[in-house]
């Protein structure tokens, strides 16, 4: 059970993260002429939220109005695809190690 705990924390991360993106993208909200508020799209504007802006995936303009950088967004996906490949890169270099170790005990 101690495994699959860890494993599901960033699993609801990027659940979460999906479903804010997919509200602003499903609103139109991809310049700042059609920014929206988290409060219209039914967003609290938490840790996740802000996290997004941080990462400039979310861009504020005015009155606390976002909307979805184009180019933010490939940024964060491309850094997301480089932490899921470096993830199983280490899975797999513990494993050889684990076969390794296991075949000079025997």
């Amino acid at each position: 059970m101690a495994v699959v705990v860890p494993s599901f924390i960033p699993i609801a991360v990027m659940a979460r993260q999906r479903r804010i993106l997919r509200k602003f993208e499903e609103a139109g909200a991809s310049d700042a002429a059609h920014a929206r508020t988290p409060a219209e799209l039914d967003i609290r504007d938490g840790h996740f939220f802000g996290r997004m802006v941080k990462a400039r995936v979310l861009v504020g303009v005015s009155e606390g109005r976002y909307y979805v950088s184009a180019e933010g967004l490939s940024r964060w996906r491309q850094r997301r695809r480089i932490a899921v490949l470096s993830a199983i890169g280490l899975v797999v270099v513990g494993m050889l190690v684990a076969l390794a170790l296991r075949d000079c005990g025997s």
